[in-house]
């Protein structure tokens, strides 16, 4: 999803399956009990790698409202390390050295020259906004902020976690503004 930064609009959504691209990646039973995302599906209602890296290229294009060089999009993501690792590794796979992620997002570069996205964790905003609260998970620290997605994709939780993740980022950002 891509949103204005001034006044939290939405600009555009994306979310698509990837279907399997490496017999070396491992998909846990957990984590597809919990999001009812598992090889099976990938591999029926995903898209491609190189489409699904495409059509990120188009999305972070429509997101540069301001067609910048020096203002591009950022991520925002419930705990952006895994993000940004997932994001830099598909993009490495599918887009060779033909583009660039830089080209599209903002980046940073680590002591390496590996490409280090930049974004806002809405993990580690929480942890500042609710010092005490007992969990970070997504949907716990969604109801303690009184952040309500809009469950409108029943066979799709990764949806509905970006719906949550935006209505997060807006709770948290009206309470971190809050004198």
């Amino acid at each position: 999803m891509a949103i204005k930064g001034d006044t939290l609009e939405r600009i555009v959504t994306y979310d698509n399956l990837i279907q399997p691209y490496s017999t070396d990646l491992e998909y846990q039973s957990q984590a597809a009990m919990l999001t009812d995302i598992n090889r099976e599906r990938c591999i029926n209602e995903g898209v491609s790698i190189e489409q699904a890296v495409a059509d990120l290229r188009a999305l972070f294009d429509e997101a540069n409202i301001q067609n910048s060089e020096k203002h591009k999009p950022i991520i925002v993501a419930h705990n952006l390390p895994f993000v940004r690792q997932f994001l830099v590794d598909i993009w490495k796979r599918a887009a060779g050295v033909s583009y660039h992620l830089y080209d599209y997002i903002d980046c940073d570069f680590d002591y390496k020259r590996n490409i280090v996205p930049n974004g806002i964790d809405t993990l580690e905003l929480a942890k500042y906004a609710f010092p005490l609260s007992k969990s970070y998970a997504l949907q716990a620290i969604c109801n303690e902020a009184g952040a309500v997605g809009d469950a409108i994709f029943p066979r799709n939780p990764s949806l509905n976690n970006i719906e949550l993740i935006y209505s997060l980022l807006k709770k948290l950002f009206y309470k971190l503004r809050k004198p």
